[in-house]
């Protein structure tokens, strides 16, 4: 029985005239001051075992991922060295104002004989070869191709770093009566990663 239904019970016994009043009174001070009950201790809740395999540390899962780390490293380190080589190269190959110049000063068709005359600038810090046989072309607007005659062209195929050069490509065979524009091409310029080929466009005949 609680201390409350205690107390509920010695009024019912006053107001029936049970107990006096200072029975009454008596009665509810042993109820107050007698010491409450120990609580009964609440039992630990038992805790369950985990079950599986335990769960791994911070070091074996570092080593796990060490091989991914290593690769990432490798890789990077890779990229890094592949970009400052290619930055490198362009550096060493880069040319200077324009790495070729060519200009075609004029066009000469007399006595059936078809010349080409030429100007060369190397702007480059190589000696470059620009060879008359085989990689040296000029075509009309009709899509006639000539090729020149290297011994008995006086352009010299050899140029020396920051040095201009001038001369004539004797073509093999006339130039067309009826062509009035023509495109000057080397095909490759050997000598330098700087330049590759060279052309003039759009040169006139006369």
């Amino acid at each position: 029985m609680s201390l409350a239904d205690e107390l509920r019970q010695l009024q019912e016994l006053h107001e029936q005239g049970a107990l006096s009043d200072e029975e009454y009174a008596q009665a509810k001070a042993r109820l107050l001051n007698a010491p409450a009950p120990p609580a009964t201790p609440r039992p630990a809740r038992p805790t369950p075992a985990r079950s599986g395999p335990p769960a791994p540390s911070s070091t074996a899962k570092t080593n796990a991922y060490l091989p991914v780390i290593v690769i990432g490293l490798v890789v990077a380190a890779c990229v890094v060295i592949f970009v400052f080589f290619r930055l490198g190269q362009s550096l060493v190959d880069k040319p200077k104002d324009g790495g070729l110049t060519l200009k075609v000063d004029r066009v000469e068709t007399s006595e059936g004989r078809f010349l080409v005359h030429m100007t060369a600038t190397n702007h480059t810090k190589d000696k470059l070869r620009l060879p008359l046989f085989g990689y040296f072309f000029v075509t009309d607007e009709f899509g006639n191709q000539y090729e020149a005659d290297p011994f008995s062209s006086t352009f010299p195929e050899d140029v020396a770093p920051g040095a201009t050069v001038s001369g004539y490509a004797l073509m093999k065979k006339p130039l067309n009566p009826n062509a009035t524009r023509l495109k000057v091409a080397f095909t490759t310029v050997f000598g330098s990663f700087a330049v590759e080929s060279a052309e003039v466009t759009d040169v006139p005949v006369r």
